[in-house]
């Protein structure tokens, strides 16, 4: 259901936002706040977006340190500051090619490492369909859920709508998006390019949804937040990455 709120909020971002900005062939989507709007809203939006990419990038930079102090027992704030340190670094030296190819790069180490924990992931349970059998006789397995009870976290309602408007507002309006595909060629190319991540969208939400499956299979006997193997619940998965391929090199 994401999905299809991601196709719509693609469709009208390629088609309705990306070709008023790259028409006016300027680096800046707040450029175009100043001409329509004047000088004080584009201020309030350049420091909204400012305050946003703070909190955000905030986010990004915490979930894959997270990952490596489960699995080296590095202190937290050591490993986000070298992380940051190194991202600074490449971004500084090779600008937006380097962002790109970074870009391109952790796709492929993400999609593989996805696909490598769900196969020795679902081995480890007895194969994806015994995770699947204990998953849905947990009811973790929900497809139609049509409620309109807003304290409901997973509805249809919810997901289709509201990444209508997360992507729209995403591929549509932010800076940073824009700004690569404003850097094509041509108005085809950089429609092409944002249609184009709908299939690696499509192959790395799957995973995730495949592989939370298999993560519930393999610990819904025993819980390691309850037992303190970690701390939090965002380190379960690298903590089961530890477990299932942890004997192996890489």
């Amino acid at each position: 259901w994401e999905l299809i709120g991601i196709l719509l909020g693609t469709s009208t971002a390629a088609h309705l936002f990306l070709p008023i900005f790259y028409n006016m062939d300027k680096i800046s989507i707040f450029e175009y706040f100043q001409r329509r709007f004047g000088k004080v809203p584009r201020i309030l939006s350049s420091l909204c977006y400012l305050s946003y990419t703070f909190i955000v990038m905030g986010f990004a930079l915490y979930a894959p340190c997270l990952a490596f102090q489960a699995m080296t027992g590095i202190s937290l704030l050591v490993i986000m500051v070298v992380a940051a340190f190194v991202c600074m670094l490449y971004t500084l030296l090779g600008g937006l090619k380097a962002v790109v190819w970074a870009d391109t790069l952790q796709f492929v180490i993400m999609v593989a490492g996805m696909i490598c924990i769900l196969v020795e992931g679902s081995k480890a349970v007895g194969g994806f369909g015994k995770a699947w059998e204990v998953a849905n006789n947990h009811q973790r397995i929900q497809f139609f859920n049509y409620s309109f009870d807003p304290r409901t976290r997973h509805t249809i309602w919810a997901l289709v709508i509201g990444y209508f408007f997360t992507w729209s507002r995403g591929f549509g309006t932010n800076q940073a998006i824009v700004q690569r595909a404003c850097s094509l060629p041509t108005i085809r190319s950089a429609q092409l390019a944002e249609w184009s991540s709908l299939l690696g969208l499509f192959l790395i939400i799957s995973l995730a949804v495949l592989n939370g499956i298999v993560m519930f299979a393999y610990y819904h006997t025993c819980d390691p937040v309850t037992i303190g193997r970690v701390a939090r619940r965002d380190q379960l998965f690298p903590l089961m990455i530890v477990d299932v391929l942890g004997s192996m090199p890489g």
